[in-house]
């Protein structure tokens, strides 16, 4: 899952809602870690030498385990992915 958008007409990136620029030398590491048996922390690393001053980490998200009984709904970040 990319956490960057892309607009093909002007071919300009940005990385959330907020219009975070990004370059052509950005590298996004994702990062999980878990905190105890039944929790995993997210967050992502940005490194863009052009862009930015040194490296940021963005919000760390907590995931916990559901119970396994549970049905996984499919979520979708765009229309166009229910096409495929």
């Amino acid at each position: 899952m990319a956490p960057y958008s892309m607009d093909l007409r002007t071919r300009r990136v940005w990385l959330d809602n907020t219009g975070r620029p990004v370059g052509d030398k950005v590298r996004i590491t994702e990062t999980f870690r878990r905190l105890d048996y039944d929790t995993l922390e997210w967050s992502e690393t940005i490194d863009d030498p052009k862009i930015y001053t040194r490296p940021w980490q963005t919000m760390k998200i907590p995931m916990t385990l559901q119970d396994p009984r549970t049905d996984v709904l499919t979520r979708y970040c765009s229309p166009y992915e229910t096409d495929a």
